[in-house]
C-alpha cells in the first residue's frame, strides 16, 4: 500500500487532528505557537527536528514565555498591521513559526536560513496552514543567506529574531540589510543582551572565546558563523547608522530564563525598571531608513 505521508513529510491533514483555521482562530502568536507545541501533526524526521528547535518551550511555554514571545513581535505586528501587504524578509528563519505568522497577517514574506533541514519543517508546515485556510499563503521558505540576495531595495520591512548574532561578517550585515530595505522600511531585531552578565557567563561556559567559527555547508562551502556573538543595542545603532539607518527605539524585557517557576513572578516583573539594562535577557532594536 503506498504511503499516505507527502513527499516533504507531513500527512495530509485528517479530520480527527481538528486543524483549525489558522487566520481565524489564533489571536496571538504565542497561541498559535502553542498549538504546534501541544499537537503532533509532524512526521519523521520533520517532528524531531521542530522538537528539537523548540526543546527549551516543549515543557516550560506557560504564562511567563508566552507572555514575552508575543511581546518580542510587538513592534514588527505593529509595522505588519499599518501596511497594507507589506514585502517582509526574515533573516534565520529555522522552523518557520513566525514567517508562517506575518503572512497569516498579510504581509508578503520571503524567509531565508542556510539550514536545510529546518526550511524542510518550516515548509511542512506551510502546507499544513494553507490546508487549514483553504489558500495558499505568500510565503516562501529559501535555502540562502542574507548575502546571496540580490542588492536592490525590495523589502518594506526585514526581522532577525535570534539570528544576528549568528551571521556573518558582521560589519556587512548593516549596509546589507540597508541595502535590502526600501526608503521609509524598517528592520527589527530581537536579540539576546549583552549588558546582562549572568548571560554572559552562561555562554562563555558553552564556548570560550570562540565568538566566531568557520563551518562547512551541506554543499561543502567554508563559512564564518557567530557562535552565539551577542552585542548590545548601541553597537546595532553604530552599525546602521553608518549605512544611513536611523534608530527609532530601543526596548529591554524578559529577566528570568525558560523555566517553569517563571510563571510566578510574572506580575513582579513590570516594577523592574526599564532603565536596569543588565537585569533583562533580551531587547529590540528598531531602524527606520529615510
Amino acid at each position: 500500500m503506498k504511503d499516505s505521508t507527502d513527499a516533504l513529510g507531513e500527512r495530509p491533514a485528517p479530520a480527527r487532528r481538528g486543524l483549525p483555521d489558522f487566520a481565524r482562530d489564533f489571536s496571538s502568536i504565542d497561541a498559535f505557537l502553542a498549538w504546534w507545541l501541544e499537537n503532533d501533526v509532524l512526521d519523521e524526521p520533520h517532528a524531531s527536528v521542530f522538537n528539537g528547535y523548540y526543546a527549551g518551550y516543549r515543557s516550560k511555554f506557560g504564562p511567563y514565555l508566552r507572555h514575552h514571545y508575543r511581546g518580542q513581535t510587538e513592534e514588527i505586528g505593529r509595522l505588519i498591521a499599518e501596511r497594507s501587504k507589506p514585502s517582509l524578509l526574515e533573516v534565520g528563519g529555522g522552523c518557520g513559526t513566525e514567517a508562517l505568522w506575518f503572512a497569516l497577517r498579510g504581509a508578503r514574506v520571503l524567509a531565508v536560513d542556510v539550514n536545510n533541514e529546518r526550511l524542510a519543517v518550516a515548509r511542512a508546515r506551510q502546507r499544513i496552514v494553507e490546508r487549514g485556510i483553504g489558500r495558499p499563503l505568500d510565503l516562501e521558505f529559501r535555502f540562502c543567506s542574507l548575502f546571496d540576495l540580490p542588492p536592490e531595495p525590495s523589502f518594506d520591512l526585514v526581522w532577525m529574531e535570534q539570528a544576528f548574532h549568528h551571521v556573518e561578517p558582521r560589519a556587512q550585515v548593516y549596509g546589507t540589510i540597508a541595502g535590502l530595505l526600501k526608503r521609509e522600511g524598517h528592520v527589527v531585531i530581537s536579540e539576546a543582551n549583552a549588558w546582562n552578565p549572568l548571560l554572559q557567563l552562561v555562554l562563555f561556559r558553552r564556548r570560550g572565546f570562540r565568538t566566531i567559527v568557520e563551518r562547512t555547508t551541506e554543499q561543502g562551502e567554508h563559512i564564518l558563523y557567530g557562535n552565539e556573538r551577542i552585542t548590545i543595542p548601541a553597537v546595532l545603532a553604530r552599525g546602521f547608522a553608518d549605512a544611513g539607518i536611523e534608530q527609532q527605539s530601543v526596548r529591554y524585557f524578559r529577566v528570568l530564563p525558560n523555566v517553569r517557576a517563571a510563571d510566578a513572578f510574572l506580575p513582579l516583573e513590570k516594577w523592574v525598571p526599564r532603565r536596569a539594562a543588565p537585569l533583562f535577557s533580551h531587547y529590540n532594536y528598531v531602524g527606520r531608513k529615510p
